[in-house]
């Protein structure tokens, strides 16, 4: 189960807006983006921040798990000399539920997915994006098309699909479309 497919089913979701550093070869190549552009289960959008070398929201998750995981085998509480005994480690100390606190409203999960579990049925993507240093927001439509702007914008217009009401249209382009092919049926573990 990858991470849309478990929030779909902890609770109603219409889309995925993820946030992070724009590091090319792990978000920005061409199998991220054949990835986003083919996931058909809810619209998945992606943006990204410069890259600020583990300064990123995705680096201080990171960093909690990396930080409990050091202070526990420093202290004698855990050894962890491999990733299943990791993630059995987080999955005992770090998960938390759903607070219904107003303060408070997260959920931390964490997933072993076993090498042999991840099954990609496609071919490798030939379609290489040009000029993705400057792109700062793709989204998907799961037809193989994917959208790229070079600025990310949450306007009230962009946030409803009217982007022709975008209260930035003097420094927000129009969405550009690449095709990576039509539907497939796969399973992403993007």
């Amino acid at each position: 189960m990858d991470s849309v497919e478990f929030l779909s089913q902890a609770m109603s979701i219409k889309g995925v807006m993820r946030f992070s550093d724009g590091c090319a070869s792990q978000y920005k190549s061409k199998g991220p983006f054949h990835d986003i552009a083919h996931y058909s289960q809810v619209t998945v959008e992606h943006h990204y921040f410069g890259s600020r070398y583990g300064k990123g929201p995705s680096d201080g998750e990171s960093a909690v798990v990396k930080k409990a995981a050091s202070a526990a085998v420093k202290g004698g509480e855990a050894y962890i000399p491999s990733a299943r005994e990791l993630f059995l480690y987080c999955e005992k100390k770090l998960s938390k539920g759903i607070s219904t606190s107003c303060c408070e409203s997260f959920k931390r999960s964490v997933f072993w997915v076993p090498k042999e579990s991840v099954v990609r049925q496609r071919e490798e993507p030939k379609t290489a994006v040009k000029g993705t240093r400057r792109i700062h927001a793709v989204s998907s439509t799961g037809d193989g098309m994917l959208h790229t702007r070079s600025l990310s914008c949450f306007c009230k217009g962009c946030r409803t699909d009217l982007e022709e009401l975008c209260e930035n249209r003097d420094v927000v382009d129009d969405w550009k479309v690449i095709n990576f092919g039509g539907p497939i049926s796969h399973k992403s573990n993007y």
